[in-house]
């Protein structure tokens, strides 16, 4: 008999996050394609001085902010011929990974994935320094580098193109970085608080 966790029904997630993810995000890219064009057609040498006051349609930042870091261009062909759609590949394994977890966490309720509290804290830890590094110095990036004053970005975003630019992106990737060290760092006090031999979550 086959084992139940390798039954489609044991896989469940693994199988159905990272193709939905492919499917939704295809869709997104395409529409956010389609969008841009005709925004450029009827706008012509907008958004060419500077990237992160270019044109962004709604859908891309919804590919982005349903994806979050594994919406990341790999250096891979484009499955489509549509501009970006080099980061499908890092969403469908993203995904896959996170379905597996799920999968297996709908079988082993009780368990914990890293068992030995030293593991734990080099694994939070790692990450914990490595979110946090990354968030200040995309911060740093995002403050020092736009070659824009604060009043014009937010003018720009608000009242002249509602959010509909390339710094959405940034603000929304920021909040992912800030989620991501928060639950890290979590993490890593509640396995440093807990008493040896006490599971962690």
């Amino acid at each position: 008999m086959v084992p139940h966790r390798l039954t489609v029904h044991g896989l469940r997630w693994t199988l159905l996050l990272p193709v939905a993810a492919t499917l939704i995000t295809s869709w997104l890219l395409i529409t956010a394609y389609v969008q841009t064009h005709q925004y450029y057609g009827a706008h012509p040498g907008m958004g060419i001085d500077y990237p992160v006051n270019s044109y962004c349609p709604y859908v891309k930042s919804v590919a982005f902010l349903i994806n979050g870091p594994f919406f990341w261009p790999l250096p891979l062909p484009r499955p489509i011929d549509v501009p970006e759609t080099e980061r499908i590949y890092s969403v469908c394994l993203g995904w896959f990974l996170v379905g597996m977890y799920l999968d297996w966490k709908r079988n082993h309720p009780f368990d914990t994935l890293i068992n030995k509290r030293v593991w734990r804290l080099a694994v939070f830890g790692i990450l914990a320094m490595c979110f946090t590094g990354v968030t200040l110095d995309f911060t740093f990036d995002v403050l020092y580098s736009v070659p824009h004053p604060p009043l014009n970005v937010a003018w720009t975003l608000f009242l002249n193109n509602h959010f509909k630019t390339g710094l959405t992106m940034y603000i929304i990737l920021f909040a992912w970085l800030v989620a991501l060290d928060v639950w890290a760092v979590r993490n890593l006090y509640r396995v440093c608080t807990r008493p040896h031999g006490a599971e962690g979550a």
